[in-house]
């Protein structure tokens, strides 16, 4: 069991990932994040520097200073020349994986926990349906596919987001909502993956820019409803799998509305003649339920964690009663050796459990409220 807990996140191109991590940012680096009972969860970057390779091509996280930057919101937001039209940070232009350490804090308990982001740009998913084979650029493509499954291998969560505003806009076209918000891909990406893997993971999609009065009232209503009917129909061959993997690998989907902004910080201008959602100047940025998706997904990866770890120790156990049935006046030294080594094993796990469950409980104490913004799909 690695000693991080890996998140990938995927989307199309301008579906907002970059502001996402500003998100991140603002929820537990800029400002301490409080629910109830004085919980506060906080996160900065981490000193873990594994290598990560693939075929041959090794590839280090991203140093501390640079992580600083990804995850601050304000080092893209721009003033235009008319002095009202402020930018949305810029895309990801490369794939790129860092560590965080977040410590959670509570006046009951104090853990913490290293985590791996993986982040893809934007370009790999596109939004013309042509999947992995876009003879354009088909060589980068196809080595940036295989850098996404093995890290989806390896996640245990993942987040994948969905451009509300494309949903909004195609809502009756969904051929060109599945195009338009790079479905296609995500779809057939996750069910490679959902093909070969046999264990529990959290897929938790984020409807981003639910901030934009771009998105008509009645997809609003009810808490978003109608985004999350257009949301689900447009990754409906992962919902239909995620429903039988569910069942069977106890993997969990769940939708959750997400913005990187705040709600009434953004107005729709016309920029080179098209409609456009920017924000307002002066606004106060503030993200709303980013924090949210990612304590869920480590609340849902580390109690599966458990699940695992109670297997292992009922296991453990059943191999300790075995053994010292076999123990008798010969051999006593090689048997106790060996039930050493079990009950060393079985107490790393009890320690593990402990440490998980303490961060799980933090997460409830503090959180339990603003979790039900996620919705769950099926578990």
């Amino acid at each position: 069991m690695k000693d991080y807990v890996s998140i990938s996140v995927l989307g199309g191109s301008g579906v907002g990932k970059t502001n996402m991590f500003g998100g991140i940012d603002q929820a537990f680096m800029s400002s301490n994040v409080g629910g109830t009972n004085k919980v506060v969860v906080k996160a900065i970057p981490s000193r873990y520097d594994p290598k990560f390779s693939i075929e041959g091509t090794e590839m280090s996280p991203l140093l501390c200073e640079e992580v600083m930057e990804k995850l601050d919101p304000r080092r893209n937001m721009a003033v235009q020349k008319d002095g009202v039209i402020r930018k949305a940070a810029s895309g990801t232009t490369e794939t790129t994986h860092f560590y965080m350490d977040y410590k959670f804090l509570s006046t009951s308990e104090k853990s913490s926990l290293t985590v791996k982001y993986q982040d893809y740009k934007g370009g790999l998913i596109s939004y013309r349906g042509n999947g992995l084979v876009d003879e354009e650029s088909r060589k980068e493509r196809v080595e940036e596919s295989k850098i996404i499954m093995n890290n989806l291998y390896e996640s245990e969560i993942c987040l994948l987001l969905i451009d509300g505003i494309k949903l909004a806009q195609y809502r009756n076209n969904d051929d060109m909502r599945k195009q338009m918000t790079g479905a296609f891909d995500i779809n057939r990406i996750m069910n490679v993956v959902m093909d070969g893997e046999r264990r529990g993971i959290t897929i938790i999609v984020m409807i981003t820019k639910t901030d934009s009065d771009m998105i008509p009232e009645d997809l609003k209503e009810n808490n978003f409803e109608g985004l999350y009917k257009l949301a689900l129909d447009t990754l409906d061959p992962i919902k239909d799998q995620s429903e039988y993997m569910a069942a069977n690998y106890n993997w969990n989907f769940s939708i959750i509305p997400v913005t990187a902004i705040g709600k009434g910080n953004s107005v729709t201008k016309k920029i080179d003649g098209v409609e456009t959602s920017v924000i307002k100047e002066n606004a106060n940025i503030k993200q709303e339920n980013i924090d949210i998706a990612v304590l869920y997904g480590i609340k849902s990866a580390l109690s599966e964690r458990v699940k695992v770890l109670t297997n292992s120790i009922a296991t453990c156990e059943n191999q300790i009663n075995r053994v010292r049935s076999k123990m008798g006046f010969f051999n006593t030294k090689a048997y106790r050796a060996e039930i050493d080594e079990l009950e060393s094993n079985k107490t790393k796990f009890l320690k593990m459990i402990s440490q998980y469950m303490s961060i799980v409980s933090t997460i409830d104490k503090g959180f339990s409220h603003q979790m039900t913004a996620v919705r769950s799909v099926c578990q």
